[in-house]
C-alpha cells in the first residue's frame, strides 16, 4: 500500500471515530437537557450572578451525563476509557450551554 492509502485509511478511521462520539453525545444530551433544564431554572433565583449559574449547570450536566456514559460503556465494553472521558467531556459541555442559552432567553422574554 502507498503512504497516501495509508494515510487516507487512518482519516477515515479517525473520522469515524469523532462522527461516533458526536452521535454518542447528541443522543446523550438528548437524554439530560429536560432534568438539567428544570434544575437549572429551579435554582435561578439562588445565583448571585451569571458565573454561579454556569458552574451549577456544568457540574449538574457531568452528574446527570455520567449516568448515560457508564450504560453506554457496560452496554459496549468495546469502548475504550478515552472515548468515555471524551463522550462526557462533550455531552456536558453542550447540554450546559443548551440550557444556559435557554434559561438567558427565557429572561429576556420576560
Amino acid at each position: 500500500m502507498s503512504r497516501l492509502t495509508i494515510q487516507f485509511i487512518v482519516y477515515l478511521r479517525v473520522w469515524w471515530a469523532k462522527r461516533r462520539l458526536r452521535r454518542c453525545s447528541v443522543k446523550i444530551v438528548h437524554d439530560v437537557y429536560p432534568e438539567l433544564l428544570i434544575n437549572v431554572r429551579r435554582k435561578t433565583g439562588a445565583f448571585k450572578n451569571q458565573y454561579e449559574m454556569e458552574e451549577y449547570a456544568q457540574v449538574r450536566a457531568v452528574q446527570l451525563s455520567h449516568k448515560r456514559v457508564d450504560q453506554l460503556v457496560k452496554a459496549n465494553p468495546n469502548l475504550t476509557g478515552e472515548f468515555a472521558n471524551t463522550l462526557l467531556l462533550n455531552s456536558s459541555q453542550l447540554a450546559a450551554t443548551l440550557v444556559l442559552t435557554a434559561t438567558s432567553q427565557a429572561k429576556r422574554a420576560a
